[in-house]
Protein backbone atom coordinates (compact mmCIF):
# COMPACT_ATOMS: atom_id res chain seq x y z
CA UNK A 1 0.00 0.00 0.00
CA UNK A 2 3.01 2.23 -0.32
CA UNK A 3 4.53 4.58 2.29
CA UNK A 4 1.51 4.86 4.31
CA UNK A 5 -0.73 2.06 5.90
CA UNK A 6 -4.14 1.86 7.43
CA UNK A 7 -5.39 -0.31 10.35
CA UNK A 8 -8.60 -1.97 11.11
CA UNK A 9 -9.50 -3.58 14.35
CA UNK A 10 -11.01 -6.71 13.82
CA UNK A 11 -11.57 -10.15 15.49
CA UNK A 12 -9.44 -12.57 14.38
CA UNK A 13 -11.72 -15.57 14.48
CA UNK A 14 -14.55 -16.82 11.35
CA UNK A 15 -14.95 -15.40 8.08
CA UNK A 16 -13.08 -12.45 7.08
CA UNK A 17 -13.50 -10.77 3.91
CA UNK A 18 -10.46 -8.15 3.58
CA UNK A 19 -10.79 -5.70 0.47
CA UNK A 20 -8.16 -2.55 -0.50
CA UNK A 21 -10.44 -0.09 -2.22
CA UNK A 22 -9.95 3.26 -3.80
CA UNK A 23 -11.78 5.96 -0.93
CA UNK A 24 -14.41 7.30 -2.95
CA UNK A 25 -17.81 7.24 -2.14
CA UNK A 26 -20.06 4.31 -2.59
CA UNK A 27 -17.89 1.23 -2.20
CA UNK A 28 -19.28 0.42 0.80
CA UNK A 29 -22.70 0.51 -0.45
CA UNK A 30 -21.64 -1.67 -3.75
CA UNK A 31 -19.85 -4.31 -1.04
CA UNK A 32 -23.32 -4.39 1.44
CA UNK A 33 -25.48 -4.86 -2.06
CA UNK A 34 -23.33 -7.69 -3.67
CA UNK A 35 -23.48 -9.32 -0.58
CA UNK A 36 -26.56 -8.92 0.91
CA UNK A 37 -28.14 -9.58 -2.67
CA UNK A 38 -26.29 -13.51 -2.21
CA UNK A 39 -27.88 -13.92 1.47
CA UNK A 40 -24.51 -13.36 2.90
CA UNK A 41 -25.18 -11.62 6.65
CA UNK A 42 -22.34 -9.11 7.29
CA UNK A 43 -21.87 -9.19 11.56
CA UNK A 44 -19.11 -6.68 11.43
CA UNK A 45 -17.71 -3.75 8.48
CA UNK A 46 -14.46 -2.12 9.86
CA UNK A 47 -13.29 0.08 7.28
CA UNK A 48 -9.93 2.48 7.30
CA UNK A 49 -8.79 5.11 4.57
CA UNK A 50 -5.36 6.69 4.22
CA UNK A 51 -3.96 9.73 5.14
CA UNK A 52 -6.09 11.45 2.36
CA UNK A 53 -9.12 10.89 0.91
CA UNK A 54 -9.04 9.49 -2.43
CA UNK A 55 -6.91 7.68 -2.00
CA UNK A 56 -6.63 3.66 -0.35
CA UNK A 57 -8.91 2.45 2.06
CA UNK A 58 -8.85 -0.87 3.92
CA UNK A 59 -11.97 -3.11 5.00
CA UNK A 60 -12.14 -5.98 7.29
CA UNK A 61 -15.11 -7.66 7.24
CA UNK A 62 -16.63 -10.12 9.04
CA UNK A 63 -19.31 -12.61 7.34
CA UNK A 64 -21.32 -15.30 8.55
CA UNK A 65 -20.44 -17.72 5.82
CA UNK A 66 -17.84 -18.30 2.48
CA UNK A 67 -18.88 -17.02 -0.22
CA UNK A 68 -19.25 -18.83 -2.54
CA UNK A 69 -21.37 -18.54 -6.33
CA UNK A 70 -18.72 -16.36 -7.60
CA UNK A 71 -19.38 -13.55 -4.82
CA UNK A 72 -15.67 -13.18 -4.54
CA UNK A 73 -15.38 -12.70 -8.41
CA UNK A 74 -18.17 -10.21 -8.63
CA UNK A 75 -16.66 -7.96 -5.82
CA UNK A 76 -13.18 -8.37 -7.31
CA UNK A 77 -15.40 -6.46 -11.02
CA UNK A 78 -16.26 -3.65 -8.55
CA UNK A 79 -14.13 -1.09 -10.66
CA UNK A 80 -13.25 1.05 -7.09
CA UNK A 81 -11.81 -2.89 -5.62
CA UNK A 82 -8.02 -3.55 -6.24
CA UNK A 83 -8.12 -6.92 -3.89
CA UNK A 84 -10.33 -8.79 -2.46
CA UNK A 85 -9.45 -11.78 -0.16
CA UNK A 86 -11.54 -14.05 1.75
CA UNK A 87 -10.17 -16.15 4.91
CA UNK A 88 -11.25 -18.59 7.58
CA UNK A 89 -9.76 -17.45 11.09
CA UNK A 90 -11.52 -20.26 12.83
CA UNK A 91 -14.23 -20.07 15.56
Amino acid sequence: MGASSAYVDVAPEGWILVIRNRDVPGVIGRVGTLLGGAGINIGAYHQARLDLAGHDALAAIAVDQALMNGVLDALAKVPEIQQVRLAYLGA
